[in-house]
């Protein structure tokens, strides 16, 4: 986050810079070619503005690809877990799947919310494996921006299920 400042004082200094140099273009058009000169200094300003906003719209597009694949990174954190508790030799977990939360394993569990964490699950490992290349394929900032939204939703619902899911199989397994 201290490098966000630093990256838009840079991106402001650009583009000044870039405005000079159209200028000193433009007033160097004019003063040579007169008429020709001011229409000429409109397609160079036209152009030159183009390929700065282009500029910035690469950066906020890898942006959010890179936004993307963070909040896929909390998806992806949420099914280490369960693969974990599914198969792990691990004491904690063989104790955790054996002994407290047995109907966690159970995809047609009486528990709701355990079969609604096991369809999302299901559901989220689809997601993540066609999402880079989905949000390779994106080129412009609302698709992305809409692809992170579904990506965030999707990170929240499945790790609010997963506690919910645990949360209930244990207390089924206390009745």
């Amino acid at each position: 986050m201290a490098d966000l400042p630093q990256t838009r004082l840079t991106a402001t200094r650009s583009h000044i810079i870039a405005l000079l140099a159209l200028t000193v273009v433009s007033l160097v058009l004019v003063r040579a070619l007169g008429a020709v000169g001011v229409l000429l200094s409109c397609l160079v300003i036209a152009a030159g503005t183009v390929l700065v906003l282009r500029r910035d719209s690469a950066r906020e597009i890898e942006s959010l690809r890179n936004s993307v694949t963070l909040s896929a990174t909390d998806i992806s954190l949420v099914l280490e877990d369960w693969e974990a508790f599914r198969t792990s030799g691990a004491p904690e977990h063989v104790r955790d799947r054996d002994s407290h939360r047995p109907a966690l394993l159970d995809p047609n569990s009486e528990i709701s919310s355990v079969r609604r964490f096991h369809a999302a699950a299901e559901a989220s490992e689809r997601f993540l494996a066609g999402l880079p290349e989905q949000s390779h394929d994106l080129k412009d900032v609302a698709s992305l921006t809409a692809l992170l939204t579904e990506t965030d939703q999707r990170s929240v619902a499945l790790n609010s299920l997963w506690h919910r899911a645990r949360r209930d199989a244990a207390a089924a397994r206390r009745r």
